[in-house]
């Protein structure tokens, strides 16, 4: 891992239930997280780089799953979420 994210984890409706704050610079290089819970990473810094590993084998209907209240990647309504998802971010780090 290089830089600095943030993984969200989401209960089966869509309800954030854990935000975890990545960052090389405080050594927070990871997290575990149980099979089949929805979550998402974001990026927080310019030239970051992550790495997810699944249990095998390979399935590669299975490589993405997307949750059904979010929406999908290069609709209208993606770029208004992730803003939405970064500001969660914000505010659990002020806490």
């Amino acid at each position: 891992m290089r830089g600095a994210g943030a993984v969200i984890v989401f209960t089966d409706t869509g309800e954030v239930e854990d935000i975890l704050v990545l960052d090389s610079r405080r050594q927070c290089w990871g997290v575990e997280i149980p099979a089949g819970r929805y979550h998402t990473v974001l990026s927080r810094a310019v030239g970051s780089v992550f790495y997810e590993v699944k249990q095998g084998p390979y399935d590669p209907q299975r490589t993405k799953e997307f949750a059904p209240w979010a929406p999908l990647e290069g609709t209208p309504e993606a770029p208004a979420y992730l803003q939405r998802l970064h500001q969660w971010v914000d505010q659990a780090q002020q806490m």
